[in-house]
């Protein structure tokens, strides 16, 4: 009796030795993965900025836009919805949860359109991506997280990196600037809300079928109140919206949702501004546009900082890991 005893307790031993070995790794995965999701819908974000500008250059407007997207989004997810039968139900208090947070996401959109007919795009969006300070200190403030100490010089070295993207030969209209400002104040209220609500626990297809349902209704007030006409030129500038509408509409937000969740809002946001790389580098690759030294090095600054915290995560989960393996093996 008493070796079977001994026999269980040593297996017991080993089975908690290795359960936080597990723990660690399934979160440091985890973690990779939030980052991935995170990047991949930063990089979708820039796909969606080159197609838009394609657009605005052929004619359309921002009002048309947002209602071409919110369609977009709503048909197609629409369809996956009954595809995976899902339901379209929510809580009393999930519905007036997400429509605040949802109307967040759609006026970022209008707003940052809107300062583009006052300031360089680049200018425009330099002020825009301002938002992951904004949100690491509403996340302080507001909310009492704690922030990372090892993820603020990252987070210092992306502001380097889009202050220097900034087109310094651009002049720079206020009411333009205060514009874009607001576009990073409503993105900040977005992923801050996000983050600390239960609209988390819907599904990403149904929240982003509502999310098209709102930016429609945005469009819509927006054209009704404005003299801007719905406009589409042609059929060139319907293709590319319906493809923004699709890439950074529908996958990118269903990234970037899914980063918030694994990261939280702060990192999310630091990795988010590798989305002015990926349309800058589009933008010269299939629209010709120039890009200059300064904003090259912009680019590597930005890579540098969001690929330094994805490394100095992982490093740290692994120590956290062999921390545990060896505080087992002691116990």
């Amino acid at each position: 009796m008493s070796i079977g005893n001994k026999q269980k307790t040593g297996s017991g031993r080993r089975r908690n030795t290795s359960r936080p070995l597990f723990d660690e790794k399934r979160k440091s995965m985890g973690k990779i993965l939030g980052y991935l999701q995170a990047l991949a819908s930063a990089v979708l974000f820039g796909c969606g900025a080159v197609m838009l500008s394609a657009a605005m250059n052929r004619g359309t407007n921002a009002a048309t836009i947002s209602v071409l997207r919110g369609l977009v989004f709503s048909s197609l997810l629409l369809t996956l919805i009954k595809k995976h039968r899902l339901s379209l139900i929510l809580t009393r208090k999930q519905f007036f949860q997400m429509i605040p947070i949802l109307c967040m996401a759609g006026m970022t959109s209008a707003a940052l359109s809107v300062s583009y007919v006052y300031l360089p795009t680049g200018v425009a969006s330099s002020i825009h991506f301002v938002y992951p300070v904004i949100v690491a200190a509403a996340e302080t403030l507001i909310f009492r997280t704690k922030v990372k100490k090892a993820a603020l010089p990252f987070l210092a070295l992306s502001m380097v990196g889009i202050y220097l993207q900034t087109n310094q030969t651009g002049a720079v209209v206020l009411s333009g600037a205060l514009i874009a400002l607001l576009s990073a104040v409503f993105w900040t209220c977005y992923i801050v809300l996000f983050e600390h609500s239960e609209i988390r626990t819907i599904h990403p297809f149904v929240l982003n079928f509502y999310q098209g349902i709102v930016l429609m209704a945005i469009g819509g007030v927006w054209l009704l109140m404005s003299d801007l006409p719905f406009s589409v030129p042609d059929v060139e500038c319907l293709i590319l919206i319906i493809g923004d509408g699709v890439v950074a509409g529908v996958v990118a937000h269903l990234f970037l949702q899914a980063g918030i969740a694994a990261l939280g809002g702060t990192l999310a946001a630091v990795m988010s501004v590798m989305e002015p790389v990926a349309s800058l580098g589009l933008g010269a690759l299939l629209l010709q546009q120039q890009m200059s030294e300064r904003q090259w090095i912009a680019c590597l600054v930005i890579l540098a900082s969001s690929l330094g915290m994805m490394l100095m995560d992982f490093l740290s989960a692994r120590g956290t890991a062999k921390q545990s393996i060896s505080n087992g093996e002691r116990g």
